[in-house]
């Protein structure tokens, strides 16, 4: 093999796990540093053309998929949600179909305490809190917690 086709070879293979998932997880990840892990803002953090962010915690399937959207989804075969505990899947919305889904690992913001919940884009602000009246220590709605 030349050394210009094993070199080519090795840039591929090293970005082919890359994907928008990665991308929009990472600047999810990113915002949430910025703010000492204060908030995330998924309006500015998440480009594109979406209505709601609907989330799904670990453990969830397809049947709560579907009941959290309102439409079928195949969270099992499209992600690890039902066997992973260490993510939250966020699933971007628009016109009843999803646009774009992420598994955001829970140590870089943890939405899981929002399972079966959706937001709309425009309210799709979070602020950590470490004490919240229910559940654990992760990310609400403001005046949610």
């Amino acid at each position: 093999m030349s050394s210009r086709l094993f070199l080519a070879s090795c840039v591929w293979l090293a970005t082919a796990g890359c994907t928008a998932h990665d991308s929009i997880s990472s600047a999810i990840a990113k915002q949430f540093a910025e703010s000492k892990s204060a908030s995330v803002n998924l309006s500015t953090a998440v480009p594109g053309t979406w209505e709601k962010v609907c989330v799904l915690g670990p453990y969830s399937n397809d049947d709560t998929a579907k009941k959290t959207l309102g439409f079928e989804w195949s969270a099992e075969t499209k992600t690890s949600i039902q066997t992973n505990e260490g993510i939250t899947v966020l699933l971007f919305v628009q016109d009843n179909r999803v646009v774009s889904f992420v598994e955001h690992p829970r140590n870089h913001g943890d939405f899981s305490n929002l399972t079966t919940q959706c937001f709309p884009k425009q309210k799709a602000q979070f602020f950590y809190d470490p004490q919240p009246t229910k559940g654990w220590p992760g990310l609400f709605p403001k005046n949610v917690a």
